[in-house]
């Protein structure tokens, strides 16, 4: 009997232990419709938040509105957003998904993929900006650099690099 009351006392001082370790925070809000967000990008008033399933909402942080885009309302190639990156020029948001990357101009969507341009793989995982340049890092297809007009790629093949998977910039 003693070995049962021990186990029971242990595994309720382990439950609310985990129970408090792992609860959400009281004061915080949940602003996401999906599992979890992978990528955030703040344009000042507004926070754009790409998501692991559901696309990407844009928060407008003084009134809370909330905008969801998605592969089914908008041009978003893919619901599975890796990577967001505002041009601070343009204002312009780039978008690195599963599928390709997008540019948003807050009206339109311009998609680029192995298809249609010279990305050299379509997981866009990191994005970068310097200038005129996005940088592009894939998951498959090393690191692009894209300047409006002409793409570069480097790779394991040509430039060295110790992979082709690229996930942060």
């Amino acid at each position: 009997m003693r070995k049962n009351n021990l186990l029971f006392f242990t595994v309720f001082v382990f439950s609310v232990i985990a129970g408090n370790c792992f609860a959400q925070y009281a004061g915080w809000t949940n602003y996401t419709n999906a599992k979890y967000a992978q990528a955030i990008a703040d344009s000042g008033n507004e926070l754009w938040i790409g998501t692991y399933t559901s696309g990407i909402i844009k928060m407008n942080k003084t009134t809370g509105e909330m905008t969801f885009y998605n592969h089914a309302n908008s041009g978003l190639p893919d619901n599975e957003v890796w990577a967001l990156v505002i041009e601070g020029t343009t204002g312009d948001i780039w978008i690195g998904t599963y599928s390709g990357l997008a540019k948003f101009d807050g009206t339109n969507w311009t998609v680029f993929n192995t298809s249609n341009s010279g990305l050299p793989h379509n997981e866009v995982r990191a994005l970068a900006i310097e200038g005129n340049n996005i940088w592009i890092g894939t998951y498959g297809g090393g690191l692009a650099k894209f300047d409006g007009t002409n793409w570069t790629v480097f790779n394991s093949s040509n430039y060295g690099l110790p992979s082709n998977g690229v996930s942060a910039l």
